[in-house]
């Protein structure tokens, strides 16, 4: 499972984490988060990046 910020009105700014699972030669999404939910999931692995998971 990784996230990419998807920025829906301004592309300096993440709107939401979309949630994408890689498979051998595509993508695929399967869930938009908020970005608290996004930085709560990733703050139980390691220090997030806040480049864009900002809140």
């Amino acid at each position: 499972m990784n996230y990419l910020p998807l920025s829906l009105t301004d592309p300096a700014k993440a709107d939401l984490p979309l949630v994408v699972d890689r498979f051998s030669d595509f993508y695929r999404a399967s869930a938009c988060l908020t970005l608290d939910m996004a930085y709560n999931n990733a703050r139980q692995l390691a220090r997030p990046d806040r480049d864009w998971l900002a809140h």
